[in-house]
């Protein structure tokens, strides 16, 4: 119960003045009751409980109700024979004291749960503090009033002081901390409560009333009862262990006002100040016993909760771990080192020696005795041990190679085990060796290794002697956050954060010259600032006096060795972290899962995990993938998850189950990101590579994979395909007068009507320019019918593309030339039938235009002469090999008239060629 929240409560007029009346009523009640034993004189007693209830309700209900507190301490003084006025005066310093003590209570930021030793501390030092007003002010006014003789005033204020003190730790802690949740509790141990009270009170009638020496022989008999407070203040709470405290304090009262106990003795005064000082040592006990053993409950707490955090990341992260004792015995380990090793149950591993189980062997076959392992050496050396030229071997008999570190658990200074960390490193060491081959043909497999390094994450640097970076790959620009053209350049000392001068960094390449080969362990400045670890491999290429370095990012593996030494969970990651219990009911998000999905923490908690569900998958789906995590316990695949605005979103997730001791589900903790920007680049790399991006066609690359499938398919069916090549007459002469835009939208028509006189199981793909291409297939296994059934399309695409286009505001008319190759299998290469369906094109425009052509041997010589031919006739007017000549034109008289000009060509081969032979060529070539 923390006063700050319940002080200030007023409620309704009629529980203002019913608390006003019951609060004036319990401080005159306990106020005569207190004054039955009165220490000095009729006013003072050392024990005043009104002090404590005024206390308390001034924290609980605010400071509104001090004419309450006025009211009854005006009332017991009254009621005492005290004149008017003295009453007045001595009710004004009782209502001033408790005030300033719940004041200074509240700056202080005091919590009255009394659970720490703070809030006893600060409970009585207010309280002593306030109580200085109460006291200096009650006994001035009895000084004034002359009820008090100057002589006994130190002795008068002290007692007024300890007896409001002492009433304040009596009744405080019990009204501050009485509500229905501790009413309840107290409720619930009403059996043992109930025995501690009937114990209390035969302790407390022998103690006090059966026992009758008035010399005081028997006081150290008092002490048998704090047992009895320990016993309440460790059992009951603050409400209980209160209720105890004022029971014991009751009967030793009424025992002492009866002249009974050890505490009655001949000298009244100083009966009533050896109970008054074992009353304050019997309070204080219990308070401090209370906030201790509340103390030790919340230390408890705090460590399962610790241990339950620990078990989780255990279970959360990638790398096996697992610890061992002074003896090698296995005294831990995690669900990913178990499943890297084989294992299902962790008895097969717990207590036993864990080298003669995993480490025995040697990877070329050979015994591997304990004593000379160097996992143990961080158990003899009290250092880190780091190898990664080890196996393990699984419960199976096969191993695997490892990259782990060793490192030496401390207890008070002492090793007392060590905490082991490992890696399969089977893909690395693949990667290495694949290194190690590029090296002999670097140039070659320079690219191959570079996709290689990029899909597996591990940085990549080519450098040179001076230590300037000459390559570098995506990976480790996405791991530094630098771009490629910040690296490529410069030296590797602008990123190096041990190495930090060139001539450093040149001293350590000469090291690995001399080695030819390094692996160690650095830091490089990120981007942004910060410092990254590095874990580095760098090899010489002596052939090409290069240095190929592998930088992998381990900042990962040491924030959890860093998560694991001081006990702690980082929750705070880029990628979405969903943990439910065993069916699926959400206990725990991170921020990237508030960012990603736009759900508040608030909003899933506690809710299934199918509010996520996107309704894109059939049920199928669902039962595989918790088939396989049910199986193996754990699942890695894409899915689509729906966001809180409805969205639905492509995702990378891997669901891990975590086990308990038993290896029974007790959680799934999932971790996603969002691939949505991945998807969309992986369609448009896609969409650019393989089709045209004007028409929406196949382009060259895309049709080349289309043939080489249609040579498969007819070779498999024995059936004819055809090659259709087809461009649209006078194109040019439309891009050149109506421009390019007009000349595009008829490609994009072209292109509509191509695709719709085709089959669906046909190719229809766009060369450039107004060049198209047609693949049919199934054609038939004659030639002759293949050859028709092609004309047939050919001459509805020939129709189809003649019809008028409306581009824009004009209204357009073409028509094509198209050339056809028949092909069956690989009878001629891929290449060969390209050039055949173009000559074929080309023998149809000489026929003079919309027109379709088959190809035949004879076409292409004819074809082949006409290239020789256009080829040297390029050259004719270079050589001077035209002649012109005039022909006189007569009149029927044979009168000149005029002469016409003729050109011939006086080839050195080939003689005069006539005119017919290349002026046709001359007018199409320009």
């Amino acid at each position: 119960m923390a006063i700050n929240i319940k002080f200030n409560t007023l409620g309704t007029p009629q529980i203002l003045a019913i608390r006003l009346l019951l609060l004036a009523s319990a401080y005159f009640i306990t106020g005569k009751l207190g004054l039955l034993l009165p220490f000095f004189g009729t006013s003072i007693t050392l024990i005043w409980l009104p002090t404590g209830i005024a206390v308390a309700a001034l924290l609980r209900w605010g400071n509104i109700y001090w004419p309450a507190i006025l009211a009854g301490a005006f009332a017991t003084n009254l009621a005492i024979g005290s004149p008017p006025l003295l009453a007045a005066s001595i009710a004004l310093g009782n209502t001033i004291g408790p005030l300033l003590a719940a004041n200074l209570l509240r700056k202080l930021a005091f919590h009255g749960e009394f659970d720490n030793a703070r809030d006893i501390l600060l409970l009585g030092m207010s309280a002593a503090t306030g109580m200085v007003v109460s006291a200096s002010g009650g006994v001035a006014s009895l000084v004034l009033f002359n009820m008090l003789p100057v002589a006994d005033v130190v002795t008068a204020w002290l007692s007024w002081w300890a007896g409001d003190l002492t009433g304040v730790l009596l009744a405080a802690p019990l009204l501050l901390n009485t509500s229905r949740a501790e009413l309840a509790k107290l409720w619930e141990q009403r059996v043992e409560f109930l025995v501690w009270c009937l114990t209390m009170l035969a302790a407390g009638w022998g103690i006090f009333f059966l026992n009758n020496d008035a010399n005081g022989n028997s006081l150290p008999l008092v002490f048998m009862i704090l047992p009895l407070a320990v016993w309440s203040a460790m059992r009951f709470g603050v409400m209980g262990a209160s209720l105890g405290l004022l029971l014991p304090v009751a009967i030793a009262a009424w025992a002492t006002s009866l002249g009974l106990g050890p505490f009655y003795t001949p000298d009244a005064r100083q009966g009533l100040f050896l109970l008054w000082l074992f009353l304050a040592t019997y309070v204080l006990i219990g308070l401090i016993v209370v906030a201790l053993q509340a103390g030790r409950m919340r230390a408890e707490e705090i460590l399962r909760q610790s241990e339950a955090d620990i078990r989780l990341l255990l279970t959360s992260v990638a790398e096996g771990i697992y610890g061992v004792d002074m003896q090698g015995r296995c005294t831990f380990i995690n669900p990913p080192a178990m499943h890297l090793l084989g294992y299902q149950q962790e008895s097969d591993l717990l207590g036993k020696q864990i080298h003669d189980l995993i480490h025995h062997t040697q990877a070329d076959g050979t015994h591997y005795p304990a004593t000379e392992c160097r996992l143990y050496q961080s158990l003899r050396s009290h250092e880190d041990v780091h190898v990664d030229d080890e196996f393990f071997w699984r419960k199976d008999g096969s191993s695997f190679p490892v990259d782990y570190w060793s490192r030496p658990v401390r207890r008070e200074g002492e090793v007392t085990g060590a905490v082991i960390t490992f890696l399969d490193i089977t893909e690395r060491k693949r990667n290495e060796k694949a290194l190690q081959v590029a090296q002999l043909h670097e140039a070659a497999a320079l690219s191959e290794l570079r996709v290689m390094l990029n899909t597996s994450g591990e940085g990549f640097w080519k450098i040179d002697m001076s230590g300037c970076i000459v390559e570098v790959n995506d990976a480790y620009c996405h791991i530094t956050g630098y771009a490629r053209d910040e690296v490529i350049g410069a030296n590797v000392s602008r990123f190096e954060a041990i190495e930090q001068t060139p001539e450093e960094v040149v001293a350590h390449i000469r090291h690995v010259v001399e080695q030819g080969y390094d692996r160690f362990e650095t830091k490089h400045r990120h981007h942004e600032g910060h410092l990254i670890d590095i874990e580095v491999t760098a090899s010489f290429i002596e052939e090409t006096n290069y240095l190929t370095v592998l930088l992998r990012d381990v900042t990962e593996r040491k924030r959890i060795e860093e998560i694991l030494r001081i006990a702690a969970i980082t929750f705070d990651t880029q990628e979405a972290i969903v943990i439910t219990d065993r069916d699926g009911n959400i206990m725990r998000v991170n921020q990237a899962f508030q960012d990603i999905t736009g759900f508040r923490a608030e909003e899933v908690v506690g809710k299934n995990s199918r509010i996520l569900q996107s309704g894109q998958h059939d049920p199928d789906f669902y039962r595989a993938m918790w088939s396989e995590l049910l199986d193996t316990g754990k699942w890695v695949g894409e899915i689509l998850d729906r966001r809180k605005n409805g969205d639905i979103y492509p995702k990378h997730m891997t669901i891990t189950a975590v086990y308990d001791e038993h290896r029974q589900v007790t959680h799934y903790v999932a971790v996603s990101s969002d691939i949505s920007q991945r998807k969309l680049d992986e369609q448009k790399i896609h969409q650019l590579a393989f089709y045209d991006p004007l028409t929406s066609l196949p382009n060259r690359r895309l049709l080349m994979d289309r043939m080489k499938q249609a040579f498969a398919v007819s070779m498999r069916s024995g059936q004819y395909g055809a090659l259709m090549f087809l461009d649209l007459d006078h194109f040019k002469i439309l891009n050149d007068t109506k421009g390019h835009d007009i000349g595009d939208l008829l490609l994009m028509e072209v292109a509509k009507r191509l695709g719709s006189s085709v089959r669906g199981t046909d190719t229809v793909a766009r060369l450039g320019g107004d060049e198209f291409v047609v693949v049919l297939g199934s054609l038939g296994a004659i030639a002759e019918e293949a050859a028709t059934k092609s004309k047939l399309v050919a001459e509805k695409v020939r129709a189809a593309l003649s019809r008028p286009y409306l581009l824009g505001d004009n209204t357009h008319h073409t028509t094509p030339s198209i050339g056809i190759v028949l092909f069956r299998g690989h009878q001629d290469s891929l290449d060969n039938l390209f050039k055949h369906a173009d000559t074929a094109m080309y023998q149809a425009k000489l026929a003079g235009r919309n027109a379709i052509r088959f190809y035949d041997p004879e076409m292409q010589a004819a074809l082949a002469a006409r290239s020789e031919l256009e080829a040297e006739l390029h050259q004719a007017l270079e050589k001077q090999q035209f002649r012109l000549y005039y022909q006189i034109q007569v009149d029927s008289l044979r009168r000149p008239l005029g002469a016409e000009a003729l050109l011939r060509w006086e080839h050195p081969e080939r003689g005069l060629v006539a005119p017919m032979q290349f002026i046709p060529l001359t007018e199409e070539t320009g």
